[in-house]
């Protein structure tokens, strides 16, 4: 099955490797990214926010009644929800507005957050396009079980959804009720699986948005600039410099990625 993703505006998010991530860890959906939008215009509704109508007139060129087109954007949605379906699950908008939270309390990056909600609209298309009931009936739920479908009554508590990246057995059976392929729910639950294991980009990542960590990091590339302009004056305290500031840049982002790798475990 063919995802095309289309950027809304300008979402500062790395939506390629997003797409990347997917595509190589299961083998049912094929994302393409597909164009840029960047003017939207001015929002249509109170405080800013851009109403259904307005966004998926934009985005209604571009969606496949057959398939599944999802607008990412940065801009506030209707009702100040992070996902907006249209009538028939065939288009969908997701937007990064006010993700920060979520974030770093899930300490997650902003691509994995784009990865869990790509997922969930797929998911939640499927089940509406195989079973005809509206997720927001049968499938999603507003207690906060760290599941797929949490639909937490404020956006902070959907950080335990994405921290887990589970799909529990409860919803899993309404997926398979639906007519959903289980080979299908096993592709998607792959895609989270991949996504708790920690890497040395990720910790690199996080390490910047912590404010302690960075320091450190911030340490090391200044001893490693100093050593660059100490080798312009004095060439016999480079070796010295130039090994302190890796140990203190490199160690900091695998300090990171041990605590990442040990959390994963236990």
């Amino acid at each position: 099955m063919e995802i095309y993703i289309v950027k809304l505006g300008h979402p500062q998010v790395d939506i390629h490797r997003a797409i990347n991530v997917i595509n190589k860890k299961q083998n049912i959906y094929q994302l393409i990214y597909k164009t840029q939008i960047p003017n939207l215009g001015k929002s249509d509704l109170k405080g800013w926010l851009y109403s259904d109508n307005m966004l998926f007139n934009i985005l209604d060129p571009h969606i496949k009644k057959e398939s599944l087109t999802i607008g990412i954007t940065s801009v506030q949605l209707q009702d100040d929800w992070f996902i907006r379906p249209n009538h028939d699950r065939s288009g969908m908008l997701i937007t990064i507005y006010q993700a920060d939270t979520v974030i770093e309390r899930a300490k997650r990056t902003i691509e994995d957050f784009i990865i869990y909600k790509i997922i969930t609209c797929i998911m939640s298309s499927e089940f509406y396009k195989n079973s005809k009931k509206s997720p927001y009936d049968e499938l999603i739920h507003d207690d906060c079980r760290g599941c797929l479908f949490d639909f937490c009554p404020d956006k902070e508590s959907r950080a335990i959804g994405l921290s887990n990246l589970i799909i529990d057995n409860q919803c899993k059976g309404i997926l398979l009720n639906g007519n959903v392929a289980p080979e299908n729910i096993l592709a998607i639950e792959s895609v989270m699986k991949y996504m708790k294991k920690p890497s040395l980009r990720k910790s690199a990542n996080l390490v910047q948005r912590n404010p302690y960590l960075a320091g450190l990091f911030g340490i090391g590339i200044g001893i490693m600039v100093n050593t660059i302009g100490s080798y312009l004056f004095e060439a016999r305290y480079l070796l010295i410099s130039f090994i302190l500031s890796l140990v203190i840049t490199l160690g900091t982002i695998l300090m990171k990625y041990l605590y990442d790798l040990y959390r994963s475990y236990f």
